[in-house]
């Protein structure tokens, strides 16, 4: 089996990158591309790594987790399953393109401009938006004070409920608003490489800083890139293509920095460089004791522990939890109802997969977009993967019709849907809708007031 393997594994290698060139061809953003390369860089990396290797352990981190090590030979039944809806969503990507006009969702979306004042404007409000809330969650929550960042956000959303839970939502949409508006601007040529990098860095180092999440980092150097190859700006991006290895360590050091760098050792300034020096010393006392070879960079990197929840899935439904059935999908229905008025209401699949290989923990784990899929529905995932993927795109659009911005965003999302819950993905493009719509009125009418003026 594991040599069939070898074999779907090799076709798949080539079938998402034909898929990604021939989606960077046409030069335009969609939600699909975002997917293949969502697929190449959080799953299929990390498969090559259980192949050469031989196996996939977890990472220290989750050590104290249940989540199972993927071996190459001895799972490879449960590989070759993984892999079938890779596969099936992959011949319908293909179907699109020979098939545009067959297939629904599937026209092409140009970029289009609301105005130049209104989008220049845009992108310094969404990004002063963005890093008020970033510092308002980060007070707001305790972690100022110093604590884990992991456990004191979590804590913080389980005192305040529905409000803090809607804080860290328009929290990502506003930052997908700001980098989707800067790309764009960049595309159209009235921000220069320079500015692009300049503010997209500063958000993202306050990000890291105050949240200790990575995405959003990742979302913005993979969007940032395809706008440099959709510009043909090879030299630069060659220049940046150096700094990818040392990138992707950093990335990969930064699980351990986090988890030291707000212990307070002094106020102000001082208390900041003492607690980043601190996470640094818990990183290079990591690295030291256990390396940081081969795996642990593509690990870090790829975040390729989210492939072993995903064959943890596999081998926990229905043998440990029933399949749910679409009930993780319910989220987006019932996400405003406080808990405490409906204690039973369905869990987000992250929280379900937290409870199954972290009990008592209180956390969340990511189980990627098939996996997700597969707790639900079993082997019929392999059908309903590319028909998921399709209404998952057709719903992002209706939240953002009209958006000048729709293309860059819905890039966005697609790369993270493969590793985010859907629901999370539907409520965010929602609020991203919503607020996109708010910032370009409030900017059109204050446009308007200030011509009048002169």
């Amino acid at each position: 089996m594991y040599a069939i393997n070898y074999i779907l594994l090799f076709g798949l290698s080539i079938l998402y990158p034909y898929l990604l060139l021939r989606y960077l061809r046409s030069g335009i953003f969609n939600f699909y591309i975002g997917f293949v390369i969502g697929c190449i860089y959080f799953l299929l990396i990390p498969l090559w790594t259980t192949a050469i290797v031989g196996e996939l352990p977890v990472p220290l981190d989750f050590s104290a987790t249940t989540i199972p090590t993927l071996r190459w030979t001895a799972d490879a039944g449960e590989i070759f399953v993984m892999m079938l809806p890779l596969l099936s969503t992959g011949i319908f990507l293909v179907a699109r393109l020979f098939f545009p006009k067959k297939l629904p969702f599937s026209q092409k979306v140009k970029i289009e401009e609301a105005g130049k004042d209104v989008n220049n404007r845009l992108v310094s409000l969404s990004m002063w938006t963005c890093l008020f809330c970033t510092l308002t969650l980060y007070f707001a929550s305790g972690l100022s004070g110093g604590g884990h960042w992991y456990e004191t956000k979590e804590a913080f959303f389980s005192e305040y409920g529905l409000g803090a839970v809607l804080l860290g939502y328009s929290l990502f949409a506003l930052r997908v608003i700001f980098l989707a508006s800067a790309v764009h601007e960049f595309m159209r040529g009235s921000i220069t490489t320079t500015r692009l990098f300049t503010i997209v860095g500063l958000v993202c180092v306050t990000d890291l800083y105050t949240t200790g999440n990575r995405i959003f980092t990742l979302q913005a150097a993979v969007l940032v890139a395809s706008a440099m190859v959709a510009r043909r700006d090879y030299r630069r991006l060659a220049i940046c293509a150096i700094f990818a290895i040392p990138f992707g360590a950093f990335m990969g050091a930064f699980r351990w920095i986090r988890a030291g760098m707000h212990v307070i050792t002094g106020s102000g300034f001082s208390g900041l460089v003492g607690g980043i020096s601190n996470g640094m010393d818990i990183a290079a006392n990591q690295i030291s004791q256990n390396g940081f070879g081969f795996l642990e960079f593509i690990s870090g990197a790829t975040e390729s522990v989210n492939l072993n929840v995903y064959y943890g899935m596999l081998v926990s439904f229905p043998k440990d939890i029933n399949f749910l059935l679409g009930s993780s999908y319910a989220k987006i229905l019932v996400f405003a109802i406080p808990r405490s008025i409906w204690p039973g209401k369905p869990e987000s699949i992250a929280l379900i997969a937290g409870k199954l290989f972290a009990p008592g923990s209180g956390g969340a784990l990511i189980t990627t977009f098939f996996g997700e899929l597969y707790a639900n529905f079993g082997l019929l995932f392999v059908v309903m993967a590319p028909l998921l993927l399709c209404a998952c795109r057709g719903l992002v659009r209706i939240f953002l019709r009209g958006s000048y911005l729709f293309p860059m965003v819905a890039f966005s999302m697609g790369f993270v849907l493969v590793r985010m819950p859907l629901t999370d993905i539907l409520i965010s493009c929602l609020l991203i809708g919503i607020y996109t719509t708010v910032f370009q009125s409030i900017l059109k009418v204050r446009l308007q007031y200030s011509t009048r003026a002169r």
